[in-house]
């Protein structure tokens, strides 16, 4: 898997980020909207776990 991935967690979506395009804009910072579902729900890829379905379905059904 290539570093320049990420997921979503609502939808268990992974893929770059590169195909983010759109964007919620909060006071502080700017939340990745999922190209696929339309959820606020991204992670990035990160050294410290590894990012993939399983992870991302444990999160969902903490979340949702």
């Amino acid at each position: 898997m290539k570093e320049d991935v990420c997921g979503c967690f609502y939808c268990v979506s992974i893929f770059s980020y590169k195909l983010i395009t759109d964007w919620i804009e909060d006071q502080n910072d700017l939340t990745a909207i999922c190209p696929y579902c339309g959820i606020d729900s991204i992670i990035p890829k990160y050294y410290s776990y590894q990012l993939n379905k399983e992870l991302l379905k444990e999160m969902r059904e903490y979340f949702f």
